[in-house]
């Protein structure tokens, strides 16, 4: 038994978040947008501190890219958790639900 959903309830779990999404107050969207910027910064820094070992940058240059290629999404997932939204998400949904 799998807690997969099928193709039809995964298109209508994620034009639900769309149609919340789209009906934000702005002032809401803004402040979400604000709180995931920091996030997404801290996970630049710590692919730039990774990226900044000397050590490994003249002796295993492919195991620091591949350590800064794990830690980089570590933003991304701090955003998910935290229910952030990211500035570019909230715009696009906003284009499209004028569009449509």
């Amino acid at each position: 038994m799998t807690d997969a959903f099928t193709p039809q309830q995964t298109i209508e779990l994620v034009s639900r978040t769309g149609a919340k999404k789209a009906h934000m107050r702005l002032d809401k969207l803004f402040i979400n947008s604000c709180a995931a910027g920091p996030l997404l910064g801290f996970g630049c820094a710590v692919l730039v501190s990774v990226n900044a070992a000397p050590w490994y940058q003249d002796n295993a240059p492919g195991l620091i890219r591949m350590f800064g290629a794990l830690l980089f999404p570590i933003g991304l997932v701090m955003i998910v958790i935290s229910g952030a939204d990211l500035f570019t998400t909230n715009i696009m949904v906003r284009g499209l639900k004028h569009i449509l």
